[in-house]
């Protein structure tokens, strides 16, 4: 199977650092998606290669956070909500500035269209959806198995990398794929990335900046990465793969990608330096690499922060660490270097089957001989038991597996699976999986349970401290804590004492404290507070803040962008939802007053004030506060309040004199006119206080008065 890239930019403008005065505004969609769906290899780095797609266009692409949208292992359902909650932001800011789009895949594919989990996302689709958010530049860069045949259907071939002139106007589209459509595309293990994105990310850092004028084109880009790719690629077990693409591009400019001129730190390599230089930050991440060639300088953009630089000279790796300060230009110097093993590359695509991996840092402090790490066990008891792979049972104080497990650990300390494992760890410290949890599994410790890589179909962890599972899980997950539980997405459960974290989670959070996701399919609950970008369910909390809210808030406090159901509170701030004023006269009690409503476009909260018609008494006033639902009937609105009216008296500047506080119940029907413009009758009835200060009611007894009014 194979993996291509291809990249679709539909211009009717330059690109992001374009001479025009108009303000410029970019936007982002980044997929990474490990689980391609059913006899499909799970792979390793999709996920990974989304992370730095995204960081490299925060840090140099122009593309702020709040404007970026992040996908690790999503369903169809997510990737197209996504779609249209950019369209949205698009729309909202497309009127006076000019918008650019970038969306970004990487994971599985067919000759048809995207595979997210068991899902199909069609190229056809993929294309409206992209043409649907009507923004003024859209670029696509696709990174999956199997679509070579995208290209070729358009006419592409094999081919030197295009050249765009130095101008001002582009329009049209091109398609670059990785790998042509009977060749394999391939993730390398050492590189920790698929090699195109890998290269791709290297360029848009600095390595291909060829005219050395600071910024990086599309050109460059697709030139570094496609021959780069093609080098690293002619000696592997898989074979070459050779770029192809389709384009048509009228008229005559560039695209500028990424200004290298945004970072405040890099990395500079002397004349003398030579041979290929990895970038990896403190986390291992790989951050860029260059095939250097002797008597060039070159300079690489990168945050502050410490670094490894590895270096592959002659087929030999070595490394040294750095620390990179902010607005320090680091030269490197060549003597600090220890060995890297050679690389195993894994097709994108290919079937499942069984594939060696490094013994993990984890399992270093064991002292591994030749003979532990090639060593089979079914049976191990010991005072510490270690194997190369176990299919059985360990116990012992600490139980150590370097490759992967199908069984039972017992550790009266620990017990640690280098690769994957499948069974019961139970421990009184500690329990750690370096890769996934493969099928049901089952972690019990009285510190920490640890899971590297994901799980598939059934996990279990229940500690008394914290509970953490790295990348995503396949089917369901319940984790327990005393402390905090952390995991990427997941379906099931999260139960802990102080809070919990996750990507995106399908199910349950309910902790002591507080809750953080991305998005919440099911029911966040907890005593403070609640976080979520998008919440489809229900939040129940003191304090609820989400982006988009598909269903109820409920708290004291609830937060949001905007709401398709309910939020129920005392106060309900809406960024995107009703902030309306109103003027309204009561004909009954000759009285003039101003309202204010904000909130969602269904629940909002209620302040307002109002003053006699009657100069002479001018000194009394109403304060009001409530809630109200707007609701829609069609071309026309009505609207359901409850408020306390609280009459006071003026007396000077310092001193105001309470009268009473009287319950209102209000009923309007309004006709929109534009935008938040309207006109709207409606009636109240007013509960008076019966025994003045004492705050006693008599609900018979009520008033009622008419009103009409204009919002804006």
């Amino acid at each position: 199977m194979k993996k291509t890239i291809f990249i679709i930019a539909i211009l009717s403008t330059l690109s992001l650092f374009s001479t025009e005065t108009k303000l410029v505004k970019r936007y982002a969609i980044l997929v990474g998606a490990n689980n391609g769906g059913d006899g499909r290899v799970i792979l390793r780095y999709a996920e990974s290669d989304a992370k730095m797609v995204s960081n490299v266009f925060s840090e140099l692409g122009g593309i702020e956070n709040s404007n970026s949208i992040l996908l690790l292992n999503p369903t169809k359902r997510s990737i197209k909500k996504s779609f249209n909650k950019i369209t949205d932001y698009i729309e909202n800011d497309r009127k006076n500035t000019r918008t650019e789009l970038i969306f970004y895949y990487s994971g599985h594919s067919d000759e048809t269209g995207l595979l997210v989990r068991n899902d199909h996302f069609s190229y056809k689709d993929l294309k409206k959806a992209l043409e649907g958010t009507n923004a003024n530049v859209k670029i696509g860069i696709l990174d999956s198995c199997s679509s070579g045949a995208f290209t070729n259907l358009k006419g592409g071939t094999h081919t030197a990398p295009f050249l765009i002139d130095e101008s001002v106007k582009t329009t049209g589209h091109a398609y670059i794929t990785s790998a042509a459509e009977d060749e394999s595309a391939q993730e390398s293990n050492t590189l920790k990335a698929s090699f195109f994105t890998h290269y791709l990310v290297s360029a848009l850092r600095g390595a291909g900046d060829k005219s050395l004028d600071g910024i990086v084109s599309l050109h460059e880009a697709y030139s570094y990465a496609s021959n780069e790719t093609l080098a690293r690629t002619e000696s592997t077990q898989a074979g070459a793969q050779h770029a192809s693409y389709d384009f048509r591009l009228k008229g005559s400019g560039d695209i500028v990608l990424t200004d290298l001129r945004r970072s405040n730190s890099s990395i500079s390599f002397s004349k003398n330096d030579y041979g290929r230089l990895f970038i990896r930050d403190k986390h291992d991440n790989l951050i860029s690499e260059v095939n250097k060639k002797r008597g060039s300088a070159l300079s690489i953009s990168i945050p502050a922060s410490s670094y490894y630089i590895v270096r592959e000279l002659n087929g030999q790796f070595s490394n040294q660490r750095i620390i990179l300060n902010p607005g320090e230009t680091k030269q490197i110097l060549t003597s600090k270097y220890t060995s890297f093993k050679p690389e195993r590359n894994t097709e994108r695509g290919s079937s499942l089957t069984n594939r060696n991996i490094d013994v993990p840092k984890i399992t270093a402090f064991m002292r591994w001989t030749t003979m532990d790490r090639i060593r089979s066990s079914s049976l191990d008891i010991d005072l510490l038991a270690k194997a190369g792979s176990l299919n059985g049972v360990q116990v012992s104080l600490g139980n150590s597996v370097v490759n992967s497990a199908d069984g039972i650990q017992v550790g009266a300390l620990f017990n640690i699976v280098g690769e994957h494992f499948s069974g019961t760890q139970v421990s009184a410290l500690q329990n750690i999986i370096g890769g996934r949890a493969e099928n049901y599994t089952v972690q019990a410790s009285g510190l920490y349970n640890w899971v590297g890589l994901g799980s598939d179909e059934l996990l279990v962890q229940g500690s008394g401290l914290f509970n953490y599972l790295g990348g995503n899980a396949s089917d369901l997950v319940i984790q327990g804590a005393g402390l905090f539980n952390s995991s990427g997405d997941i379906s099931g459960v999260q139960i802990s004492g102080l809070f919990n974290k996750s990507l995106n989670i399908s199910g349950v959070q309910i902790a002591g404290l507080f809750n953080v996701a991305n998005d919440v399919n099911g029911i966040q609950l907890t005593t403070l507070l609640n976080r979520s970008l998008d919440i489809h369910g229900i939040q129940l909390s003191l304090i609820n803040v989400a982006d988009y809210v598909y269903g109820t808030q409920i708290g004291l406090i609830n937060i949001n962008k905007d709401v398709k159901g309910a939020t129920i509170g005392l106060i309900n701030i809406s960024t995107r939802g009703l902030h309306n004023f109103s003027y309204r006269y009561n004909t009954t009690n000759k009285e003039h007053y101003i309202d204010y409503q904000f909130g969602s476009s269904t629940f909002y909260n209620l302040f307002y004030v109002g003053i006699p018609e009657d100069t002479s008494v001018i000194e009394r006033f109403n304060l009001g506060i409530g809630g109200g639902i707007h609701i829609k009937l069609g071309s026309i609105f009505t609207e359901l309040e409850l408020s306390v009216n609280n009459k006071l008296n003026y007396i000077n500047e310092y001193e105001f004199e309470y009268l009473s506080s009287h319950p209102l119940i209000g009923i309007k029907l309004g006709i929109p006119l534009w935008d938040n413009a309207a006109i709207f009758l409606g009636t109240s009835l007013e509960f008076p206080n019966a025994d003045g200060l004492k705050s006693t009611y008599d609900f018979t007894d009520y008033s009622q008065s008419f009103y009409a009014g204009v919002r804006i």
